[in-house]
């Protein structure tokens, strides 16, 4: 069954010429992209075939004429979605039709992100095309993942509503499992992995550098071996059993596309992956440290590689343990977002880094200070939660599509901060 389904939609009085044609040229618009086009569905009957032939997949419903609402309404039923995207132009009734089936859906309870452009015969409409795939990759992916939490042995409730929220499998490997994973690690893995770290960071080879290969490779091996979308670790515990920080294998493990969180941290699991989806970057998990006028601080003791310039390996900022990561932040500008326990509300700005790096000793290694152009002195007493994610670029309006289809509520932090 294909991950992403597009059905067009069509009513036979617009003519069979004119809605074919048209389907070629969203065809043309959709190469490079991995989705499924489904045959044009042009009756009520139709619609509800089509439903259950793909109930399993992520759908998006494409109205390339009018008259089409009450099928797309009918494909929904038989297929029992709870969620979908809605495609239309400004010909032919097509945007009419699906202003109707969005609003009337979106009554019944269903999570809807409508798209249009003026016509599919201007090459600007292609921009708003690789808007919505990419979209729509960000949340099917999510929505089939498994994803693990290492080094502990229970589901938490925050654990139980992430699941529950997205139909997402969380596995749990206990200490004693991962221990078991660690020592039949893969030495090749664990050898590349030493001799990346020393020849780019400057680490001196050591039984320590090894112990920190030694995860990175089981990390790895899980990841392949359970079809991971992400893993988070409690990296805490294991600095406390183990006498070594794991931050080098997480750093190496997301600039190699292994979406992987400290602190076996869902919350901020769901934001890297999400972020990892749109942008091809895990991001940057952090926490939100300091806040003056409409600059804020923010610091973690890992970062993926491939955010850093001048990285260097320290030590673990609270332990004092080998070893932590830091370096500059290689993007200027980033979107930061925070998401509740419960999975509710996600709070969302976008920052301009003023400066990154080694910034304090009273900080964790790698810091950000970011200008937000709001108050940003009243975000601590509405941020859903202490860890952002660092997102490059402004991804603001994918991330906004994503939150609605998701069923999260999204708000920017400019709108939380007027209320306070």
């Amino acid at each position: 069954m294909p991950r992403i389904v597009l059905v067009p939609f069509a009513s036979p009085l617009h003519g069979r010429e004119y809605y074919v044609g048209l389907l070629d040229l969203l065809k043309k618009n959709l190469e490079g992209h991995d989705v499924h086009v489904a045959e044009v569905v042009e009756s009520v009957e139709q619609a509800a075939e089509v439903g259950k032939k793909y109930r399993d997949a992520f759908p998006i419903a494409v109205a390339l004429t009018g008259g089409t609402s009450r099928a797309i309404r009918r494909f929904v039923e038989a297929g029992a979605f709870d969620r979908m995207i809605i495609f239309a132009h400004g010909e032919h009734n097509s945007l009419p039709s699906a202003i109707s089936a969005r609003a009337k859906l979106e009554a019944e309870g269903m999570y809807v992100w409508l798209y249009h452009c003026p016509t599919l015969h201007d090459q600007s409409c292609r921009l708003v095309i690789d808007e919505m795939m990419s979209v729509s990759y960000a949340v099917a992916n999510i929505l089939s993942a498994r994803f693990a939490l290492v080094g502990v042995e229970e589901k938490s409730d925050e654990v139980s509503d992430f699941e529950n929220s997205f139909g997402v499998e969380v596995e749990i490997v206990p200490m004693d499992e991962f221990a078991d994973m660690i020592s039949s690690a893969s030495d090749d893995d664990v050898r590349k992995f030493v001799d990346d770290i020393s020849a780019r960071l400057g680490v001196e080879r050591s039984e320590n550098l090894e112990s920190v290969g030694r995860v990175y490779a089981a990390l790895k091996k899980l990841f392949v071996e359970r079809k991971l979308v992400g893993v988070g670790i409690d990296c805490f515990r294991y600095i406390v059993e183990k006498g070594v920080a794991p931050c080098l294998a997480v750093a190496k493990l997301n600039e190699e596309g292994f979406v992987t969180a400290c602190e076996a941290d869902v919350k901020s699991l769901l934001l890297m992956s999400l972020s990892y989806f749109l942008t091809g970057s895990s991001g940057w998990m952090a926490n939100a440290s300091m806040f003056r006028g409409r600059k804020a601080w923010f610091a973690h003791c890992t970062a993926s590689l491939s955010l850093l310039r001048n990285a260097k390996a320290l030590t673990h900022f609270e332990s004092g343990k080998p070893y932590a990561v830091t370096g500059e932040l290689s993007s200027d500008v980033f979107t930061i977002a925070s998401v509740s326990s419960d999975f509710s509300l996600m709070a969302v700005a976008l920052g301009r880094v003023e400066a990154s790096g080694l910034l304090s000793i009273a900080m964790c290694r790698t810091a950000a200070v970011v200008d937000l152009g709001i108050d940003a002195e009243k975000i601590p007493l509405v941020a859903p939660a202490n860890h952002h994610v660092f997102m490059p670029g402004d991804v603001r309006k994918k991330l906004r599509a994503v939150a609605e289809l998701l069923g999260i509520e999204y708000a920017e932090y400019r709108e939380l901060v007027e209320v306070v």
